[in-house]
């Protein structure tokens, strides 16, 4: 039996907005994926059942289109093709999730949930809000599965999780003239801004760094802070850094080339 795997491609590394194109194809049964040190994979996850090191290893989560077009719900979870599936997207995770002019959920995770979905004759509807929104209705099951997770030691116990589609790198972004922040390490002693709930604080609060952590509802609000001077530097993932730097017109902020290992 051979699986249906989304294929899915983003125009640049900053992402274009309505360029997403996808595809699927046979492929073999998948794997677990071996862990690299670096990176982020990208997945779709869902609430456990019975809730019993993110290194910076941003797992988002995503459907998988298995043989049989069925989602990796419990059959007992399994919805009516009349019902659609709820789930919720952040409003300012760009190229991943955000919101259209027209108030629309849209974005790279959130299509391929759409075309994922919709390929075994269901549909889905997204709530909208921040990251510690979405987090939360998904933990109290006020919606069935999310595009777009970190998947964190913290949040094993809580999600489950499907194989990887993607992999981004965590960075650190810094003032441009800023000639003694590279690494992590450059950190300790700083002011850093990071996304409130978001897998990057637990990463950065997981040990003692040494660093004065500051928490924001977004990552535009802390790329925004930074910019004024409020932060020495953020915590994010590149991708996402380089679509705000660009869509909000941070013009002195600069990506530190330096990928953040995980553990």
């Amino acid at each position: 039996m051979v699986a249906a795997q989304a294929n899915v491609q983003i125009d640049a590394e900053i992402g274009q907005k309505d360029h997403f194109r996808m595809e699927t194809r046979p492929v073999e049964p998948m794997r677990e994926p071996e862990k690299q040190k670096k990176g982020t994979d990208l997945f779709f996850a869902k609430r456990r059942a019975n809730p019993s090191s993110f290194g910076f290893r941003l797992l988002i989560i995503a459907f998988l289109l298995l043989s049989s077009y069925q989602i990796s719900f419990a059959q007992e979870d399994w919805p009516s093709p009349r019902t659609p599936i709820t789930s919720a997207a952040e409003v300012d995770y760009p190229p991943l999730c955000f919101t259209d002019a027209e108030g629309r959920a849209t974005g790279f995770s959130v299509e391929l949930m759409r075309a994922a979905v919709n390929t075994m004759g269901l549909d889905v509807t997204f709530r909208k809000g921040t990251w510690t929104d979405v987090k939360g209705w998904l933990k109290k099951g006020e919606v069935r599965a999310l595009p777009l997770v970190g998947r964190t030691p913290e949040r094993e116990a809580l999600f489950d999780f499907t194989f990887p589609y993607m992999s981004l790198h965590g960075a650190i972004v810094v003032r441009k003239g800023t000639a003694d922040i590279f690494d992590l390490e450059d950190l300790r002693g700083r002011r850093v801004g990071v996304m409130k709930a978001d897998n990057a604080e637990e990463f950065l609060r997981r040990e003692d760094r040494g660093m004065e952590i500051h928490t924001t509802a977004t990552f535009e609000e802390a790329l925004r802070q930074l910019s004024e001077g409020l932060y020495d530097a953020v915590v994010i993932q590149r991708l996402v850094a380089l679509r705000l730097i660009q869509e909000h017109g941070f013009t002195n902020l600069h990506v530190v080339n330096q990928p953040i290992d995980g553990p």
